[in-house]
């Protein structure tokens, strides 16, 4: 879709792999604002207005924040977006096997470039590669010819490795079990903060715990690894804003390891 130089809104901050991924192609990309809801119409608005060919932007679960869209935002976004059809737009719906959240469309009817990208690697594990797309019929096509051979290939093995799975009900099941496993530790250690008088965004999805900070973040890294955490600083998801803050994987954590967590972020972090 895009050529070098051109530019593309994207979430600020956004999740790390995007930066990476638009940078190697030499995209120029125009920062827009989050809040609890996922992104800002008012600051798209803006960049669409600068010139953005595309939109890339996460429904649920966004990284780092946890951010999902709800039905009014994505309306907004979704009005917005129809007075700017040749904007393509790209929706990375990452968590969605997991996700506790109902998923809300921003397509408008009558986009001609859109992308619905959902992935298997959160559910099923990173080493399959591989992904579901939905799209419009002229990029399928594209993407046809450029999937049929190279290293963008997905083994059949690992497809029908994934079909297996995901037609087994007791499988599907499990998915279902761990999202809400996954939703109630992070809102476990929401809680354990509150009570303790460190306050976090709500509502928040994910893997990931997003703990602003009114200042960079590296001092209390350095800190944390002291007590034994291994946690993200929040500055390398940042576009143009500061993203002061800690992004803490809590996914695996059971619950002594969550108030031993959850004290050391209040020793580090204070109230």
């Amino acid at each position: 879709w895009l050529l070098p130089g051109d530019r593309i809104a994207i979430e600020d901050p956004c999740f790390l792999g995007s930066l990476n991924v638009l940078a190697a192609g030499g995209h120029a990309v125009l920062p827009v604002a989050v809040d609890a809801h996922g992104m800002q119409v008012e600051a798209l608005r803006a960049a669409l207005e600068a010139g953005a060919r595309a939109v890339l932007l996460t429904p649920r679960a966004h990284n780092p924040t946890g951010a999902s869209l709800d039905a009014k935002r994505a309306r907004a976004l979704r009005q917005l977006l129809a007075g700017y059809p040749q904007v393509a737009v790209l929706i990375d719906d990452h968590y969605a096997l997991l996700s506790q959240q109902p998923y809300h469309s921003v397509l408008p009817d009558d986009g001609r470039r859109w992308a619905l990208l959902r992935s298997l690697s959160k559910a099923l594990g990173p080493d399959l590669r591989l992904a579901w797309l939905g799209c419009d019929a002229a990029t399928a096509s594209v993407l046809r010819l450029r999937l049929a051979a190279g290293t963008g290939w997905v083994s059949h093995l690992l497809q029908d490795a994934a079909s297996v799975v995901l037609e087994s009900a007791p499988q599907r099941a499990k998915i279902t079990a761990a999202g809400e496993r996954y939703q109630q530790r992070l809102q476990s250690v929401q809680e354990l903060l509150r009570a303790r008088g460190l306050q976090t965004p709500l509502p928040m999805e994910g893997l990931n715990l997003w703990l602003p900070l009114p200042g960079d973040s590296h001092a209390q890294v350095l800190a944390l690894a002291a007590r034994g955490w291994h946690v993200r600083g929040g500055e390398v998801f940042a576009v143009a804003a500061p993203a002061h803050g800690l992004r803490i994987t809590c996914a695996a954590l059971g619950a002594a390891e969550l108030r031993r967590l959850a004290d050391d972020l209040v020793a580090v972090c204070g109230g």
